[in-house]
């Protein structure tokens, strides 16, 4: 079997704001101030097969968007390794290294700070492909995301949210990717705007052969683009399953509660049972498992020992306790 597109292997991420020269000055005195350390990816392993569609969902603060950005090689993980076609993408060099660098590209939340605001649209889409000397036919990509090959000569403040979202849709697919990482890219849209960009993503996925990571808060908006999810949960992996098996039957408590409040006709009228508490603060995480101190089952195994990701059958894995104890 080949490999797959892109592997994770324990991977993390930490952020560290060292100590100013006044901190530091503190701590001659006594202060005992530490650099502050954002564990926003701790120790997630993932495949991404080629041609698939992945779902990847947490509440904001998760570190799902970090992970999305060392996916796409605009963050160095602190920790791991990320291999493309099964070789260490940090190893590769030369043609190797830029052919890597382009078969994976991003679309970001907020269609307008991710556009030059004094670059026609014409020099945002044609840019990339003219520095990799890459054969692009803007007007024709720019037509093929939706949008009339004469607003190429318009800037991005002329354009609506919907269509500003085209525009770094067609600039990812103008350097031929493999891989496009979607990050929450129809969360800023109104929802009539976002059917129809779904729409889009799963037209050029036909026509172009692509594979996504597609990141987002809404379980509802994954579970019709999704092949397969994954939940994250303050820089952890806790489930991961084929999108059926998950909205049948959910191992981990996380993804119940969050299945549960999925806004839906049929349920009638019901009362709203949030999740208690508020996510941790990834510079101060809980020992054991992130989750126990808004879990309803915590015990006291969840407070000391983190749980491992593992097979609880074919195809899904979770992090809980709860898959060791007698039923």
């Amino acid at each position: 079997m080949s490999p797959p597109l892109i592997r994770l292997e324990n991977v993390s991420k930490r952020f560290v704001r060292e100590l100013d020269a006044a901190e530091r000055v503190a701590n001659l005195l006594g202060a005992h101030r530490r650099p502050v350390i954002v564990h926003a990816v701790d120790d997630v392993s993932l495949d991404i097969a080629d041609g698939e569609v992945v779902g990847l969902v947490g509440e904001s603060g998760c570190g799902k968007s970090t992970l999305g950005r060392v996916v796409a090689g605009i963050h160095a993980q602190s920790e791991g390794r990320v291999l493309f076609k099964g070789e260490d993408r940090d190893a590769l060099t030369g043609r190797q290294a830029r052919a890597a660098a382009l078969a994976v590209q991003m679309i970001f939340q907020d269609p307008f700070a991710s556009l030059n605001p004094r670059m026609r649209v014409a020099e945002i889409v044609g840019e990339a492909p003219k520095v990799h000397k890459i054969d692009c036919d803007v007007p024709a990509l720019l037509r093929k995301v939706g949008l009339d090959a004469a607003m190429a000569k318009r800037f991005p403040h002329q354009f609506s949210g919907g269509q500003r979202q085209r525009i770094g849709i067609a600039r990812a697919l103008a350097v031929r990717p493999e891989l496009i990482v979607c990050d929450e890219a129809i969360a800023a849209l109104d929802v009539s705007i976002q059917a129809q960009v779904i729409n889009l993503f799963m037209d050029l996925r036909r026509e172009f052969g692509l594979t996504y990571l597609f990141i987002s808060h809404d379980l509802g908006v994954v579970e019709h683009i999704s092949e397969r999810i994954v939940i994250m949960y303050l820089g952890r992996v806790v489930e991961m399953a084929p999108t059926e098996a998950l909205y049948r039957d959910a191992n981990h408590p996380y993804t119940q509660a969050l299945l549960a409040e999925i806004p839906r006709i049929a349920t009638g009228r019901r009362r709203f049972h949030p999740i208690k508490g508020e996510i941790p603060s990834p510079i101060d995480p809980p020992p054991g498992c992130h989750f126990h101190p808004r879990c309803p089952h915590a015990f006291e195994r969840c407070r000391i020992e983190r749980p491992a990701l593992k097979e609880i059958a074919p195809g899904r894995l979770s992090a809980c306790h709860l898959n060791d104890e007698p039923r």
